[in-house]
């Protein structure tokens, strides 16, 4: 997680790369790079893909959208990277629940066992069991015993 931190923290110290993307991509004519649609122009048509007959329509590239500059590719980055960290956030979470809940089903398996213990008549593990009890019931009690 920490390296995701610092992973976002340089690419907020060096945004040239993006930047210059941004602007390489926009220097070449349209033809050139056809290959390479852009994300958020991908549904719309272009004035180019009319003449010819096709079942979907060739996206526009970033160099035919003016509205995509390096600015407005940052943010969407950002968003995405914010998305990324916050679904992280959302998965340690989960993990730290499932964790005490398997905690807590061993804590549940340890009584269920010395239930099943003490209705088999298993005399061995009545005895511990009861060790067990009177320790814990005598440790409660010296620590009420210790704040009175």
């Amino acid at each position: 997680m920490s390296n995701l931190n610092e992973l976002f923290k340089k690419k907020k110290q060096n945004p040239s790369r993006t930047s210059s993307y941004s602007r390489a991509s926009s220097s070449r004519p349209s033809s050139a790079s056809a290959s390479r649609p852009s994300s958020a122009s991908a549904l719309r048509p272009s004035s180019a893909s009319a003449s010819r007959p096709s079942l979907f329509p060739r996206p526009l590239l970033e160099s035919e959208d003016s509205d995509l500059t390096s600015s407005s590719v940052d943010q969407m980055n950002d968003a995405v990277t914010r998305r990324i960290f916050s679904k992280l956030d959302n998965l340690k979470t989960l993990l730290e629940k499932v964790k005490k809940n398997q905690e807590d089903m061993k804590e549940e398996i340890k009584t269920i066992k010395e239930e099943v213990a003490i209705l088999s008549h298993d005399q061995a593990c009545i005895d511990v069991s009861i060790i067990l009890k009177f320790e814990h019931f005598a440790n409660v009690r010296n620590i009420n015993n210790f704040y009175k």
